[in-house]
C-alpha cells in the first residue's frame, strides 16, 4: 500500500499595531502546501485545523497505487 505524504511550510511572526505605544504583539502566520502556490494566512492557532482541511481537500491522499486500482 502506497502512502502519499504532503509537506507544509508553517511561518509565524509577531505583529504590533503600534510598537512605540508598547502594544502587545499578536501572532500571525501562514501555512503553505509545498508544491503548490496555495498560501493560507491565519491570526489564531485555532484556525490551523480548518486550514489543513481546506488545503488537503481534493488531494488524492491514497497515493498513486490506490488510485490506479480504482
Amino acid at each position: 500500500m502506497a502512502t502519499k505524504r504532503l509537506a507544509f511550510i508553517l511561518r509565524l511572526w509577531a505583529e504590533t499595531a503600534a510598537p512605540e505605544d508598547g502594544a502587545d504583539a499578536h501572532l500571525r502566520g501562514s501555512l503553505e502546501l509545498v508544491g503548490t502556490e496555495h498560501i493560507y494566512y491565519f491570526s489564531s492557532f485555532d484556525q490551523i485545523p480548518h486550514l489543513l482541511r481546506q488545503a488537503t481537500a481534493g488531494q488524492n491522499l491514497s497515493g498513486p497505487d490506490e488510485a490506479a486500482r480504482k
